[in-house]
């Protein structure tokens, strides 16, 4: 979406990932980092935009994706950083080396 951003909000409890379009707060999804599976990186095949790529993860079922917008490297960065503040699990099969 144009001049939309997203703002992570980490700490040792919770995982908040907000969605803003210039100053207007679009949504807000909040999980317990305890209910967070299979943290990852995923590139797909590109449409006429190019290649997507995104993090991913599963909390109670539901598949979450963010960070759709980052190159390879700034993903991983962003999960490092994650891993810095919460020891998530990440995905078991296929997973990238951080």
């Amino acid at each position: 979406m144009l001049f939309c951003s997203e703002l992570i909000i980490l700490d040792k409890t919770t995982l908040e990932i907000q969605k803003w379009i210039f100053t207007f707060r679009l949504s807000q999804l909040t999980f317990r980092n305890s209910t967070i599976e299979n943290l990852r990186y995923e590139e797909g095949g590109g449409g006429r935009a190019g290649p997507h790529s995104r993090i991913c993860f599963e909390s109670a079922g539901e598949r979450i994706t963010f960070a759709q917008q980052a190159t390879r490297s700034e993903s991983m960065e962003i999960i490092n950083k994650m891993l810095d503040v919460y020891k998530f699990p990440l995905q078991e099969s296929g997973s990238e080396v951080f």
